[in-house]
């Protein structure tokens, strides 16, 4: 799936081999290969919107359902993919696309189309909290491991377990962090191994489940649960 911008210098109509014809300044959300492009939305000219922004508003002051004059965007131009709305469309892009055709055949009745943007960006709020706050755990952790003596190998490891990120997100550390993984990570002896993990847990950074072979570790940060368990 593709945004193109249409630039013309010269021309009010601008015209590729095998592509729509589309107007001045005209922004389309197209997909497929080259000559065989569908378009699922073309924007209005730029020296249409303000007539298109003026029907818009008049819309508004209507008790009838709105035309839908809103234009749609394409998931990797909205902004950064990492960031809110973008990143949660293209976690539904296929979704997206579905929506968006829907919305441009039919009627003019936009209540579809608007209920399902509203439950996406309420979506990608609840979702952005989450990022926001696993930011914010991963400082507050740091900070509670800088205050106390750790050596380079529990360092290492705990910067990885951070890395790895909640589990609640789809992150953490597969199968959690054993004595074995340790030794595997740092050179180390497994008893040097057990021990700083030992060491770990009883300053309070790391948590603790299982017994025997299948004990397991994760960081103790409140509200991450302990990752899921290798295949």
């Amino acid at each position: 799936m593709s945004s193109k911008t249409v630039p013309q210098p010269s021309r009010h109509i601008w015209q590729r081999p095998g592509w729509p014809t589309f107007a001045f300044d005209a922004e389309a959300i197209a997909s497929g290969r080259q000559g065989h492009e569908v378009v699922h939305y073309t924007a209005p000219a730029s020296d249409q919107v303000a007539g298109e922004t003026a029907k818009f508003l008049a819309c508004l002051m209507q008790p009838a359902p709105a035309i839908q004059l809103i234009q749609p965007h394409h998931p990797k131009r909205l902004s950064h993919p990492s960031m809110g709305l973008s990143r949660q469309l293209l976690m539904v892009r296929s979704a997206y696309y579905d929506a968006l055709s829907l919305a441009q055949r039919g009627t003019l009745d936009v209540t579809p189309w608007v209920q399902w943007f509203v439950q996406t960006f309420t979506q990608s709020c609840v979702q952005s909290q989450a990022v926001v706050k696993q930011a914010l755990d991963k400082a507050r952790f740091r900070l509670r491991a800088s205050s106390l003596a750790l050596n380079a190998r529990q360092n290492k490891v705990l910067n990885g377990l951070l890395e790895a990120g909640s589990p609640e997100l789809g992150g953490g550390f597969l199968g959690g962090m054993s004595a074995e993984k340790y030794s595997k990570i740092t050179d180390a002896s497994k008893a040097t191994a057990t021990r700083d993990l030992v060491d770990l847990l009883s300053k309070g950074l790391l948590k603790v489940e299982g017994v025997g072979k299948a004990t397991r570790y994760a960081l103790d940060v409140p509200g991450w649960g302990q990752p899921a368990a290798a295949n």
